[in-house]
């Protein structure tokens, strides 16, 4: 991967998970530059993806990383599957 073309920087990441027994997705962003780092629980890629995205200015591949990877959560959350972040 292009690290110029995708806008990638080494110094956040976002790890997101399923709690199945509280039916929900958790998303762990993390600065690491400026160690810091903020944690989203919801239901939907939709109602996660707007609050991360309100919050953080990602560049579009970022965003669109998110909502594909928050919709695949998603899914494995419906079908009581596990859910690997790719």
């Amino acid at each position: 991967m292009d690290k110029e073309v995708y806008g990638y920087e080494d110094s956040h990441y976002i790890s997101i998970c399923l709690d199945q027994k509280k039916c929900i997705i958790r998303v762990f962003y993390v600065n690491i530059i400026e160690n810091y780092y903020d944690i989203f629980n919801g239901c939907s890629a939709r109602e996660l993806s707007t609050q991360i995205l309100l919050k953080y200015n990602f560049n579009r591949f970022h965003a669109i990383y998110l909502g594909r990877e928050l919709m695949k959560a998603e899914i494995a959350l419906a079908l009581n599957q596990i859910y690997i972040q790719s």
